[in-house]
C-alpha cells in the first residue's frame, strides 16, 4: 500500500512539472528564460600585465611538412612528419634567446579531433610560453561555402553556419582555453549582470572568409562566451571611396565587429611583385582602416618578410615577393616601431613557422637538400635567422619605444 502511496505521489509531481513546462512552452511566461550556466575563466595571463609592445609569433605544431607544398622548411622538419616535442623545445629557446617573448598564435582547427591530439602532445604539454588560439576559420571542415568558387564565402546568414561557428568556439573553450587557462592570454571586460569578467582572446585569422551579418553573429559569441575577439585580413580590404555605398557601409560594419585587429599577411594579389609597393599598398590601408574603426578597435601591426606561394596554390599564378635590399627589410620594421612609438599599435604579428608561403621568420635549413628547393631567394638574409637577428633589432627598438 505504501508503494503505491508513493508511486502516486511521483506521477503527481511529474504531471506537476511537466503542467508548469507546458506553461512556459506556451508562452505564458514569456519572461522565464532556461539558460546553461556562462563559462568563466578564473585564472589568465593579463594583457594588460605584458611587456608593451604584446607581439604575437604564429606557430603550426599540429601541421605536417609536406615537401611538394613548401617553399620553406624550418629547422628540424621531416616529410609527413609533425613538429616533435623536442623541436618545440628547441624553437622556445631559440626565441627566447633572440628576446622573442611575446605571446604564441597557434593554429587550431576544431573541427578536427587529430589536430587537438597532435597539438596535445606537441605544445600544450611542452611550451610554457603564453598563447591564444589561431582558429582556422577559413579552412575548417563543414562549413557550407557558396559564391566565387575562386574565393568561397561562409555565409553567416544560414543557420548552419552559425552555429557550427558556435560549436567551434564552444570546443575552443572545453578542449583547450579551459584546461590550459594559467597561460591564455585574457583581457578584462564589463559584463552586465555579471561585472567584471575576464575574456578569452580568440584570434580568427581570415574575416574576409565571412559574408551575411557577421556582427550579428559575433555579438552572439560574445552573449554565450567571454571571448575577445581578434579579427584578421581587414585591412587588405579596407573602405575605399570607389566602393558602392552598400560595400563600404558593409565594410566598416564588419571592421567594427571585431575587438581588436591583427592581419595575417599584408600580402595583396593586386600588386606586381614589388616588396616595396606590397609594404607601401600595407600602409595605405592601414590609414584607411584607422580611419573607419577609431579608437574603439585595439590594433596590431603585421609583418611579412616575404611570400611565395607557388608550390601550395600554382594556379592562383601570385607574383613572388621578395625585398631587394636588407634596408628595405630594416625600413619597414623602423616603421612598425615607429607604429608603436606613436600609439597607434600595441605591437606587431609576426609568422615564425608556417612553411607555405615563405612568410616565416623562423630558423630554416638546406643543406645537402637544396636542389629539392630551387629558389634562390632562400639563400637571402631576410628569412631564417638573418630575418630573425632583424626582428630581433626591431623588438628592442620597438620595446625602448613603448617606455619613452
Amino acid at each position: 500500500m505504501k508503494g503505491q502511496e508513493k508511486r502516486g505521489r511521483l506521477i503527481g509531481r511529474r504531471e506537476v512539472l511537466g503542467g508548469i513546462a507546458g506553461i512556459i512552452a506556451s508562452g505564458m511566461f514569456p519572461q522565464i528564460v532556461i539558460a546553461r550556466p556562462r563559462i568563466r575563466i578564473e585564472a589568465g595571463v593579463p594583457f594588460w600585465k605584458l611587456p608593451r609592445p604584446v607581439n604575437f609569433l604564429a606557430r603550426y605544431p599540429a601541421w605536417r611538412f609536406d615537401p611538394s607544398k613548401n617553399t620553406m622548411r624550418v629547422r628540424g622538419s621531416r616529410a609527413g612528419r609533425f613538429p616533435t616535442p623536442h623541436r618545440i623545445i628547441r624553437q622556445d629557446k631559440t626565441l627566447e634567446a633572440f628576446g622573442l617573448n611575446g605571446v604564441d598564435a597557434v593554429q587550431y582547427d576544431p573541427s578536427t579531433e587529430a589536430n587537438l591530439r597532435v597539438l596535445a602532445r606537441n605544445y600544450l604539454e611542452v611550451s610554457k610560453r603564453p598563447f591564444v588560439l589561431l582558429y582556422e576559420n577559413a579552412l575548417s571542415k563543414g562549413f557550407v561555402r557558396s559564391g566565387d568558387p575562386t574565393d568561397p564565402k561562409i555565409n553567416l546568414d544560414d543557420a548552419r553556419n552559425s552555429e557550427l561557428l558556435i560549436e567551434h568556439v564552444r570546443r575552443m573553450f572545453k578542449q583547450v582555453i579551459l584546461p590550459q587557462q594559467d597561460r591564455y592570454v585574457v583581457s578584462k571586460g564589463e559584463d552586465g549582470l555579471r561585472g567584471v569578467e575576464k575574456k578569452a582572446w580568440i584570434y580568427f585569422w581570415n574575416m574576409n572568409v565571412y559574408s551575411g551579418d557577421v556582427q550579428a553573429v559575433l555579438n552572439e559569441l560574445r552573449a554565450q562566451f567571454p571571448v575577445f575577439i581578434i579579427g584578421g585580413d581587414l585591412a587588405l580590404e579596407p573602405p575605399s571611396p570607389a566602393d558602392p555605398p552598400e560595400r563600404f557601409l558593409a565594410k566598416i560594419e564588419r571592421l567594427k565587429a571585431v575587438d581588436a585587429t591583427m592581419h595575417y599577411s599584408v600580402f595583396s594579389s593586386s600588386h606586381e611583385g614589388s616588396y616595396q609597393e606590397m609594404v607601401d599598398a600595407y600602409r595605405a590601408s592601414v590609414l584607411l582602416y584607422d580611419s573607419a574603426t577609431g579608437e574603439g578597435v585595439l590594433k596590431f601591426r603585421t609583418f611579412t618578410p616575404a611570400y611565395d606561394d607557388h608550390r601550395v596554390r600554382a594556379e592562383a599564378r601570385h607574383p613572388v615577393v621578395i625585398p631587394e635590399t636588407v634596408a628595405q627589410v630594416q625600413r619597414y620594421l623602423n616603421w612598425l616601431a615607429w607604429q608603436v612609438e606613436a600609439g597607434k599599435s600595441l605591437g606587431t604579428f609576426f609568422i615564425f613557422d608556417e612553411q607555405y608561403e615563405a612568410q616565416g621568420i623562423g630558423p630554416t635549413e638546406w643543406g645537402e637538400e637544396t636542389d629539392e628547393w630551387p629558389f634562390p631567394h632562400v639563400f637571402e638574409p631576410y628569412f631564417g635567422s638573418g630575418a630573425l637577428a632583424l626582428v630581433r633589432d626591431s623588438y628592442v627598438r620597438q620595446f625602448k619605444a613603448a617606455r619613452r
